[in-house]
């Protein structure tokens, strides 16, 4: 029986993983908090109504619809095609 020996690691990219891993988790964490609690507080503390809460929410998605969604539309000239890979990959979901 043949045992391999561990791959070789790079050192000091430990750390940088679990640094990424964390700031991606606690902002994927706080926009899904954001985007359930908000709604509820405008309900509870300001007695907003239904049509109201739901106005809220459709807001905080127009930013995506409007900023996120043509810059990820793939451009017709291959020289533009880097801008949309550039773009802000931690939001991707």
């Amino acid at each position: 029986m043949t045992v391999l020996a561990p791959a070789s690691r790079r050192p000091g990219m430990e750390g940088v993983f679990w640094r990424f891993w964390l700031a991606s988790t606690t902002a994927k964490t706080g926009l899904a908090l954001t985007l359930v609690a908000l709604p509820l507080v405008a309900l509870t503390v300001l007695g907003a109504s239904t049509v109201q809460v739901a106005m809220l929410a459709a807001a905080g998605q127009l930013a995506w619809l409007l900023l996120r969604l043509p810059a990820s539309a793939p451009p017709s000239r291959p020289e533009l095609q880097l801008a949309p890979r550039c773009s802000d990959p931690a939001r991707q979901s």
